[in-house]
């Protein structure tokens, strides 16, 4: 428990509660047990390694890379995070409670990871969950648009918008937990969903001149809300949703599946089909 004076520690090994009464400032960190910071705001200079838990409960700041070298067993941060350092790497979860920036290209890996407020920075994301979900609780980029975004394992998209200047990847299965908006529009980036894309909510794909790919059937557990698609080139590989909407400037592919949409009317211009539609 320490006071009121401000402090920084350089090289350290942690094995226990840390409570501290002023912003302090680490510097190589090892975590000898599970940890707890808290108290004030944390700001990390270098990197933090330990097969441990680490749970901070102010804000706090990563200048170099976390679990580089020795994963740590889980992260979690219940104020805002700064991930300047380029990489999380945890054998277990990492939750981040609070409001999430990059300030630099960033890659998280986790058995699960969780951002459950905004999520900004002019930046590329690139996040794997092993195991478990990566949930994305608040708007993606509403603030400062993500360079791009990939997301490696299962993802839920539950906080409404993702936008990016670039690319938008999706390789394993996705749902859609409310009424959503991918937009890469700005730098005409690709948005690609490789598997499964669920959810009784809306769609809509804004990808300027960038192609849109559904390469897997979209609403074939939970049939989508209405879908919405603005790009170029347009993929679909079935498509089940109570509407459907396609402004392609290039080719329209409807590719094997099935296509069950609602009782608006459509009109399909030049498309080229494999399926049942």
């Amino acid at each position: 428990t320490i006071g009121a004076a401000p402090y920084a520690f350089l090289d350290a090994t942690t094995n226990g509660t840390l409570t501290l009464g002023q912003a302090t400032s680490f510097g190589a960190l090892t975590l000898g047990s599970d940890t707890t910071i808290n108290g004030a705001d944390a700001t990390f200079n270098s990197t933090v390694n330990g097969a441990h838990a680490l749970d901070i409960g102010q804000n706090a700041t990563f200048l170099g890379a976390v679990g580089g070298i020795t994963n740590l067993t889980s992260l979690t941060v219940h104020g805002t995070t700064a991930l300047n350092g380029g990489g999380v790497t945890t054998t277990g979860a990492q939750d981040y409670i609070g409001a999430v920036t990059l300030g630099t290209d960033t890659t998280l890996s986790g058995s699960a990871l969780t951002f459950e407020a905004a999520l900004d920075g002019a930046f590329a994301l690139d996040a794997t969950s092993s195991a478990g979900t990566t949930t994305f609780g608040g708007a993606v980029g509403s603030t400062t648009k993500l360079a791009s975004l990939t997301a490696h394992g299962t993802a839920a998209l539950n906080g409404g918008a993702i936008t990016t200047s670039g690319a938008q990847a999706y390789f394993g299965a996705v749902t859609l937990g409310a009424d959503t908006t991918l937009d890469s529009s700005t730098g005409n980036g690709n948005v690609t969903f490789s598997a499964a894309l669920d959810g009784a909510k809306a769609l809509t794909v804004t990808a300027g001149t960038g192609d849109i790919a559904l390469l897997a059937q979209a609403g074939g557990t939970t049939p989508l809300g209405n879908v919405s698609l603005t790009g170029k080139a347009i993929t679909l590989t079935g498509v089940d949703s109570s509407g459907l909407t396609l402004a392609n400037s290039g080719t329209l592919t409807l590719d094997g599946g099935n296509y069950t949409i609602g009782a608006a009317p459509y009109a399909f211009l030049d498309a080229t089909t494999n399926g049942t539609l």
